[in-house]
């Protein structure tokens, strides 16, 4: 098993987005983990992935029959130190 983190900011942009995608689409993940954080005074979302590596490149993937898209299920947790 291998670990890679992606951070993107809450509003990322297809670039960012497709890269995250392309990088699901291509190895079997075993486990997300996200969060929203604040990185340099920006908000973003920060995946953990666990994942094994996968046997086939990404482009014989690509010509094989192509994924129905399943919805994304976030849960958002906000940490408040506020009395």
């Amino acid at each position: 098993m291998q670990i890679k983190i992606f951070t993107l900011p809450v509003l990322a942009d297809i670039k960012d987005m497709d890269e995250l995608n392309l990088f699901l689409r291509a190895n079997k993940v075993i486990d997300i983990r996200k969060e929203l954080a604040m990185v340099d005074g920006n908000h973003c979302w920060t995946f953990c992935i666990t994942y094994m590596p996968s046997a086939h490149p990404v482009e014989e993937q690509a010509s094989a029959t192509p994924l129905r898209p399943t919805p994304l299920r976030m849960q958002i947790v906000f940490h408040s130190n506020c009395n």
